[in-house]
C-alpha cells in the first residue's frame, strides 16, 4: 500500500554538501506466512549541482534486494484472515431493526470493522455460509485508510448483506467471529456481532387487508380514506428509503471524488504554491511548486518514467532568461536556510506569467488535435 500519490521532497547536508532529493514509502501487508524477497529496485536519477553550474548527469542505481519473514502467531496458524493490530473494533445495524418480516421482506446487515495501524485492504471479506430458505446477497464492501501526515492511523472496512426469505417459517441468522493477534500483551483477542432470530409470516390476501381496513374505519369511506393515507405514507417512505440509499451509494461517493478531484486540480495545486511562497517557507514553496509541476507535466511525472518533473525545463520553454535567477535564489535560500536572498512576489509573479504561457499553449495544442479519425483513409497503392 502507497501512502502517498506523491513522493516527499527531501532537502539534506551531507558531509557539507547540500542536497535535494524525493523519498517514497509504501507498507507490507503479509497475508501469508513464510520467507519473502522483494527483487533490486532500479531507480533513473537525474543529478545537477546549483553551485558549480556543472551540466545534468544521467545516473542509474539499484535498491538492495529486501527479504524478510512473516510467522504466523503461536496457536494462530489455522485461522484464516488473522491480522495483527493492538486495537480492532466492530459493530453491526440491521435494517429494518426487528425480527418478524412478511414474505417478500428483506433484512440487510451491514458490518463496520476498523483497527489501528491496518490497512483497509488488509481486512479479509466476510464469509456468508449458505442458509436453507434464505437468498443471501452480499453488497460491495467500501474501504477507507485514514493517514496522518505519511503514517497509516487505522484502515476501516464497511460491508453489507442482505437476507431475504424465501418462505414462510423461523430462521436464524449466524453470529459474525472476528478475530486478531494483539502483538502488545502477545494475545489471541476476539469479537462477536450476533446474529438474530427471524419470523416471517405468509403476505395477507388482498381482501383480508381490506376487510380488516375496513373494521378498523368503521365504514367503507373512511376505509378508503385510511388506505388512500396507508398507500401514501408507505410510498413517501419508500421514496426516502430510495433516496437515502442513493445518496450512500452513488451521490456522496461521487461527491467526494468531485471534492478530491477539485482539491487535485491544476489550479488548486497552483494555489497552494501561491500560499505556500507568500509564507516566506522556501522549503515548503518548493514542495508546493514541484507538486503543481509534476500535476501538469504527467509525461515526466515520476509514476510513469520514473523521473519527477523539473523546473528548469519548464522555465526554458514558458519563462525568460531573468525567471531562472529568481528560481535560483530560492534554491540558494532552500539549501542554506536563508529567507533574505528570494523575494515572495518577484517568484509569485514568474510563476503565473509561465504558467499563462503554458495555459495558452495546452489550448492551441488541444484545439490542433483532430476531434475525429478519418473516416477513409488511403489505401496503399499495390
Amino acid at each position: 500500500m502507497r501512502l502517498e500519490t506523491q513522493g516527499t521532497r527531501l532537502n539534506e547536508t551531507i558531509d557539507g554538501k547540500d542536497y535535494s532529493g524525493q523519498r517514497y514509502q509504501w507498507l507490507l501487508f503479509p497475508q501469508r506466512a513464510g520467507a519473502f524477497t522483494l527483487a533490486p529496485l532500479p531507480l533513473q536519477v537525474s543529478v545537477k549541482r546549483f553551485a558549480d553550474g556543472s551540466s545534468e548527469q544521467q545516473q542509474t542505481l539499484t535498491t538492495d534486494a529486501l527479504r524478510f519473514n512473516a510467522v504466523s502467531p503461536p496457536g494462530t496458524g489455522d485461522i484464516p484472515g488473522l491480522i495483527t493490530t493492538t486495537a480492532l473494533s466492530a459493530s453491526q445495524q440491521w435494517q429494518p431493526d426487528s425480527d418478524t418480516l412478511t414474505l417478500g421482506d428483506g433484512i440487510r446487515r451491514q458490518i463496520s470493522m476498523r483497527a489501528d495501524g491496518i490497512a483497509s485492504m488488509a481486512f479479509a471479506p466476510l464469509q456468508h455460509p449458505a442458509l436453507d430458505g434464505i437468498g443471501i446477497y452480499p453488497g460491495e464492501p467500501q474501504l477507507q485508510d485514514r493517514v496522518n501526515r505519511g503514517t497509516l492511523d487505522s484502515g476501516e472496512r464497511i460491508e453489507t448483506v442482505s437476507y431475504v426469505p424465501k418462505h414462510p417459517g423461523s430462521y436464524t441468522l449466524p453470529d459474525i467471529t472476528l478475530r486478531w493477534w494483539d502483538p502488545e500483551h502477545q494475545q489471541l483477542r476476539e469479537q462477536t456481532l450476533h446474529g438474530r432470530t427471524l419470523s416471517v409470516s405468509a403476505a395477507p390476501a388482498p381482501t383480508e387487508a381490506v376487510d380488516q381496513l375496513g373494521d378498523q374505519a368503521g365504514d367503507q369511506v373512511n376505509s378508503r380514506r385510511a388506505l388512500d393515507l396507508a398507500l401514501l405514507l408507505a410510498l413517501l417512505s419508500t421514496a426516502a428509503a430510495l433516496l437515502s440509499w442513493g445518496w450512500r451509494r452513488y451521490g456522496k461517493p461521487r461527491w467526494a471524488q468531485r471534492q478530491l478531484r477539485r482539491a487535485r486540480s491544476e489550479a488548486a495545486l497552483f494555489q497552494r504554491f501561491v500560499d505556500a511562497a507568500n509564507s516566506a517557507d522556501p522549503s515548503a514553496t518548493i514542495n508546493a511548486l514541484m507538486h503543481w509541476l509534476d500535476r501538469i507535466e504527467p509525461a515526466q511525472a515520476s509514476n510513469q518514467t520514473g523521473h519527477p518533473a523539473r523546473l528548469e525545463p519548464f522555465l526554458s520553454q514558458f519563462g525568460d532568461r531573468s525567471d531562472h535567477d529568481v528560481v535560483e535564489q530560492l534554491l540558494r535560500a532552500l539549501n542554506k536556510g536563508n529567507n533574505a536572498h528570494w523575494q515572495t512576489t518577484t517568484l509569485i509573479s514568474t510563476m503565473r506569467r509561465a504558467r499563462q504561457r503554458w495555459l495558452q499553449s495546452s489550448q492551441q495544442t488541444q484545439a490542433a488535435r483532430p476531434s475525429l479519425p478519418p473516416m477513409n483513409p488511403a489505401r496503399p497503392t499495390p
